[in-house]
């Protein structure tokens, strides 16, 4: 017959095996679950730079903040020196260039170790360097360009981030009104040597409010606008948005009033030019107002319309100008007409007057 003790001591066991399969199948009250922790279908994910750490590569002007567990006098924040390195008690000088913070942190451990007994590092990113991009095509101010982070630019703890493509756009002077936003091409050199390409589409951004579409930049990554033709790109909407420059110099010559160059909107039309250089002159052909334009390859473009027209209403010949163009207003046929008596009759006024003085000197 067992003894009691010996079947209590059983029906412990049993119950002390059972217990967490119990727990796991019952989550605690309030505790989410694995389904409630995961984020709704279709909600864009904040951006955390904890998000860009690891395929960050560390360069000259990075702050990181540098963790040695244990041991604080060798903890605190570093910046990147321009030869690439940090430097630490113990170990001196740590490479630091091309390399990620996972990879310095590994790299400080190994350093350590030596030193110190099993050795716990962390870094983090706490200020990102200005990004050396290049931006060409459809922009103002084509070329290469050092983009501030947000820390940097506002000098706010809490706010690090990294520019957009947007923000190089804006840095460029802005987008001319000829550009194709929808097929914008960006170019990324990877850690292991290899090229990617990526189209982006602020079309869609401007249109859908689709802000995936304005990506994180990197060191190093380059920017090409490519020109419109036959996009769907609508010029006009886009001289609206914040892509298109704020102002654009315009040259206006001929026969109005106020010639010279003008600072205008960059929404301006020619419209617009003509009324800011004081308006036509009494000798202007308003049907034959010339356009010229010249495209960043070099390429100069002429185009003629007609400015009542434009007045009128008529779009097409209220053309909307670029960066750089020059307006040249041609003189009428009736203008030149009256130009050439003008020629003729100041010198026959001339002699007339010096007639009419003699006459009136004999006189006397």
């Amino acid at each position: 017959m067992t003894s009691r003790p010996l079947q209590f001591a059983v029906l412990f066991f049993v119950l002390s095996g059972m217990m967490p399969v119990s727990a796991q199948m019952l989550p605690a009250t309030g505790a989410p679950s694995v389904a409630d922790s995961r984020p709704a279908a279709g909600a864009v994910p904040s951006f955390d730079l904890s998000a860009v750490q690891d395929g960050y590569m560390l360069g000259p002007g990075d702050r990181v903040n540098l963790l040695v567990f244990g041991v604080e006098s060798m903890s605190g924040t570093q910046i990147v020196l321009p030869d690439g390195t940090i430097s630490l008690p113990l170990i001196g000088a740590v490479v630091a260039i091309s390399r990620t913070p996972a990879d310095l942190a590994t790299e400080i451990e190994r350093r350590l170790s030596a030193y110190l007994k099993n050795p716990r590092v962390g870094v983090t990113l706490q200020a990102l360097r200005p990004l050396r991009i290049s931006v060409s095509g459809e922009v103002l101010q084509p070329g290469p360009r050092q983009l501030q982070n947000l820390l940097t630019a506002i000098g706010t703890a809490g706010s690090n981030t990294l520019p957009t493509v947007t923000s190089a756009l804006a840095g460029a002077g802005g987008v001319t009104n000829r550009a194709d936003v929808s097929a914008i091409v960006l170019r990324r050199r990877l850690p292991n040597g290899q090229e990617s390409e990526r189209r982006i589409d602020l079309w869609r951004t401007l249109q859908e409010g689709r802000i995936e579409e304005d990506v994180f930049l990197k060191d190093g990554d380059a920017l090409f606008v490519p020109q419109c033709v036959d996009c769907a790109v609508d010029p006009r909407v886009l001289a609206y948005s914040t892509l298109a420059p704020g102002k654009i110099r315009v040259r206006v010559f001929g026969e109005v009033n106020k010639s010279g160059s003008l600072e205008l909107d960059g929404r301006a039309t020619v419209i617009d030019a003509v009324a800011s250089a004081g308006g036509l002159s009494n000798l202007a052909a308003p049907d034959n107002v010339e356009i010229v334009s010249i495209a960043p390859d070099g390429k100069v473009t002429n185009r003629v319309i007609n400015v009542n027209a434009a007045i009128n209403g008529d779009k097409e010949q209220n053309l909307q100008l670029r960066d750089q163009d020059s307006v040249i207003v041609r003189r009428s046929i009736g203008g030149d007409i009256l130009s050439g008596l003008n020629v003729i009759a100041n010198p026959i006024g001339t002699v007339a007057n010096l007639f009419f003085i003699f006459r009136n000197f004999r006189n006397y």
